[in-house]
């Protein structure tokens, strides 16, 4: 049985309990580049309002989850790296027995980094690619220099066999070098995958969706990668069988249930997408997970929710969180996740 498989199985046998198997922590929101289409909002009002979480509050926190079950931690942000006691949070995870990952730009990479986590080897780094050249690089990321920084941070990397991969978020920027991105993932031999998809800012803000290329040229990309619709075709049959489990209920994900995310500020929340109103320094981590979730897990879908008997909803992106996020209505269909999911349904064998 392989890492993924145990994943699976411990969901499973676990379908009905609560235990915080999976989490994901952002350490910051901060970012050393500004991509254009970040979702985490820049304006001062967002990101002046609240103060992060203490290298004391975070172990508490890796503290607490440890006990409650906790087996595997990403780190992502904003730049984890940019919080000079990033490296003391990850190595404590470790200490705890958790597993942990992380999502990096890779451009604060060091080689006293690298050799760091040589020593303290994660479970996998993925590094955040937006060109082949510098020139569409940092025209998404607004820093100059900054593409050489991320690819000697791949460099620095690879030369330790840490366990890498690549990710792009193909967007109209860099859509003319999507094939070169990918041989660049080919050419280090790491792992590669890419999203075509792009959500609103976390306050709202649609800024973001003049980034998006078009959903025909989404799923072109998508279909014509055939380990990604191989993918669509595995995966859907398992999301359909717990989908089917919460048929009625508004989320239908293990959201709340095996997985949670801290944000920087302490706010616990499901996932990325979603707020919750709830924030561990205002209440135990126990007590959110264990009482409050189960509350909001058990709303039900309005009447009349199409997506309820959808048959093809086990390969669309449509979820509660990201509908609030991109609408401010979490019951409310996002046409543009609707559309893909149709046009995807033409390809995937479901």
């Amino acid at each position: 049985m392989d890492y993924k498989q145990l994943k699976i199985f411990l969901s499973q046998e676990n379908e009905n309990k609560s235990i915080p198997l999976f989490g994901i922590i952002e350490p910051t929101d901060r970012c050393n580049l500004q991509c254009t289409h970040c979702y985490i909002p820049k304006n001062k009002k967002y990101t002046n309002a609240r103060k992060e979480l203490s290298l004391l509050e975070i172990k508490t926190f890796l503290q607490t989850i440890s006990k409650e079950g906790c087996l595997e931690i990403l780190f992502t942000g904003g730049e984890p790296f940019i919080r000079k006691d990033f490296l003391d949070i990850y190595t404590f995870t470790k200490k705890l027995g958790i597993i942990p990952s992380i999502y990096t730009n890779g451009t604060l990479i060091t080689p006293q980094i690298a050799d760091y986590l040589q020593r303290w080897r994660p479970f996998f780094i993925e590094i955040t690619l937006y060109g082949a050249t510098a020139k569409t690089y940092e025209t998404i990321t607004g820093i100059p220099g900054s593409f050489k920084k991320c690819l000697n941070g791949i460099k620095l990397l690879k030369e330790r066999k840490i366990p890498l991969g690549l990710k792009v978020v193909v967007m109209k920027e860099n859509l003319h070098e999507f094939y070169a991105i990918k041989k660049m993932a080919e050419k280090f031999n790491i792992l590669f995958r890419f999203s075509t998809v792009i959500d609103a800012k976390l306050d709202g803000s649609k800024d973001p969706f003049k980034h998006r290329i078009s959903i025909n040229k989404g799923v072109e990309l998508e279909m014509a990668t055939k380990d990604y619709r191989k993918g669509w075709e595995e995966s859907s049959r398992e999301r359909e069988k717990e989908m089917e489990k919460r048929r009625g209920y508004l989320y239908y994900c293990n959201g709340g249930l095996h997985t949670f995310h801290l944000n920087p500020f302490g706010d616990l929340s499901f996932c990325t997408f979603m707020h919750s109103g709830l924030n561990v320094r205002n209440k135990s981590f126990k007590e959110i997970f264990y009482k409050y979730f189960p509350k909001i897990r058990s709303q039900l879908v309005p009447e009349n929710y199409k997506c309820n008997n959808c048959k093809i909803r086990s390969i669309c992106d449509q979820c509660p969180a990201r509908a609030k996020m991109n609408t401010g209505d979490s019951t409310k269909i996002v046409n543009y996740f609707c559309k893909y999911a149709h046009l995807r349904a033409k390809y995937v064998n479901l």
